[in-house]
């Protein structure tokens, strides 16, 4: 049996030992390994002054109380996701974590007090974590990630520094006393869905590429980073936004969402010329008018805006999207006419249901993305219009030679034309054949 010699390493995957006992190792350094040992609910480390870089155990069934005491040496990385952990004991050291990581564990509290950072924190989808115990000690946080926790209460972090990302999304926690100055290197701010109820300024975070503080209904207020680029900025289900949504002190931004708040109005920020829209979502606003999105170059992802009876005439680029696309939604508004010649990645849902005056759709040049859902009923869309769509959907199938699901197409209800021919339309019969030939399931619905 091997107890005091010199191992380099030690490495288990996916063994079916229920419990590891690794303690009379005690020449072990370098690192432990173990993934995937579906039935090990123990593992008993050895005591030792040896450096590790790294001790990890992902996806096991570990349990209890994570007891690393014995560890006096350095370890830079310790990684313990996706187990059963309720406490974790750890020694008193000097050393520095670069990470330490007790994601989708059962943790209840956390004492990491009497350890260093200079490195990433991980200790979210821990969904009975209440008390987190941080170093008083000055330490430098290049991720700190505690979602989905029960942390709550306010929290005074102003002695450590932060870059990277900062995420406390679906926590308790009604605000962080930060010196702001140790955060400029944030790039990714996440408070969304949490008790925050102070005015949050982060105006000096100028290097954020994310912000979210969407669901904080407590939130008062905020003042956006000053010359931010190509921001992804998510505002939905927020209560301080009251008509006018002042985008101005930005650069550009890159994703916009603010579905579910009172905005009737955007001043965009002073430089999206050329910039791609990643994603624009804002459904059941009160935007009126017309909604202009022309200034960038294309669409590159979801644009759904579905809910908003005051929109009465849409702007989009002229430039065909690019990426990957996603849902196209505009339901629920009020155009007479709509130029969706560009909207050529359209994925999954292309909607528009509900738009009693529309008449009028150019439709895509041509669909690149397949879609399960297409419903343009209750409208009132014109004989060219309804005729129109189906052979753009032919044209997609037949290239692709496959359907990757089923289709349900609406054309029905409200003024819409009948389709020609009804069920004996060409288009139709052709798109029927393609979806027999695939084995998947065709829907479309019409007038007659």
């Amino acid at each position: 049996m091997l107890t005091n010699a010199s191992i380099s390493g030690l490495s288990m995957y996916q063994n079916g030992f229920e419990e590891i006992d690794i303690s009379g190792l005690t020449g072990l350094y370098g690192y432990i390994n173990f993934a995937n040992c579906y039935d090990m609910s123990i593992l008993l480390f050895p005591t030792t002054s040896a450096n590790f870089s790294e001790i990890t155990a992902y996806s096991c069934k570990l349990n209890g109380t994570c007891d690393l005491r014995g560890f006096t040496g350095r370890i830079d990385n310790i990684s313990f996701d996706a187990n059963k952990y309720e406490y974790v004991l750890l020694p008193d050291s000097s050393y520095p974590y670069k990470i330490f990581s007790f994601q989708s564990n059962q943790l209840k509290t956390l004492d990491v007090s009497n350890r260093m950072f200079n490195g990433a924190i991980y200790i979210g989808v821990n969904y009975d974590l209440s008390i987190l115990t941080l170093p008083d000690a000055s330490c430098n946080f290049t991720q700190f990630y505690a979602p989905y926790t029960k942390l709550h209460g306010v929290y005074d972090v102003s002695q450590h520094w932060f870059s990277g990302n900062f995420d406390i999304t679906q926590t308790d926690i009604s605000s962080i006393t930060w010196d702001i100055d140790k955060c400029l290197g944030l790039t990714s701010l996440q408070i969304g869905y949490t008790k925050w109820d102070k005015f949050l300024d982060v105006s000096c975070l100028s290097n954020l590429t994310y912000l979210s503080v969407a669901g904080d209904t407590y939130l008062p207020g905020m003042i956006f980073p000053k010359d931010a680029s190509n921001l992804e900025l998510r505002l939905d289900y927020t209560t301080f936004l009251h008509g006018t949504l002042d985008l101005s002190s930005m650069k550009s931004i890159s994703s916009l969402t603010f579905s579910g708040t009172d905005v009737s109005t955007i001043i965009w920020p002073y430089q999206n010329a050329g910039i791609l829209l990643w994603a624009f979502e804002a459904r059941n606003t009160q935007l009126s008018g017309t909604l202009d999105v022309s200034e960038y170059l294309c669409l590159n992802g979801s644009f759904e805006i579905a809910g908003n009876p005051r929109l009465t005439k849409l702007i989009l680029p002229d430039v065909s999207m690019r990426g990957w696309g996603g849902q196209f939604d505009v339901g629920s508004c009020d155009f007479t006419e709509l130029d969706l010649s560009k909207v050529v990645k359209a994925q999954y849902s292309f909607n528009g249901e509900g738009n009693y005056r529309l008449q009028n759709v150019i439709w895509p040049e041509v669909f690149e993305n397949q879609l399960w859902y297409c419903n343009w009923s209750e409208c009132s869309l014109n004989q060219t219009t309804v005729d129109g769509l189906l052979p753009k959907l032919v044209d997609l199938y037949t290239t692709a030679g496959t359907a990757w699901w089923d289709l349900n197409i609406s054309l029905e209800g409200g003024g819409n034309a009948p389709l020609t021919d009804g069920s004996t339309n060409a288009d139709l019969l052709a798109l029927q054949s393609l979806f027999t030939g695939f084995g998947r399931t065709l829907t479309v619905t019409y007038n007659t």
